[in-house]
């Protein structure tokens, strides 16, 4: 049960948003960290051939 690669899915979505959302704007009163810090705390990142080896096979 679960996704098969969420800390990979979860930087995938992340980086989508920061590209359709521009970067954020930071400052002394922030409401979100930086994006590299984001990603940094999710590190380390499942390797695509780990997620591909437990993907189910196409139908």
């Amino acid at each position: 049960m679960g996704h098969g690669a969420p800390r990979r899915t979860l930087a995938a979505a992340l980086s989508a948003a920061a590209a359709a959302n521009g970067p954020a704007t930071g400052g002394l009163l922030a409401t979100e960290p930086p994006l590299a810090d984001r990603l940094a705390q999710l590190a380390p990142l499942a390797p695509l051939a780990a997620v591909a080896a437990r993907a189910p096979a196409p139908r």
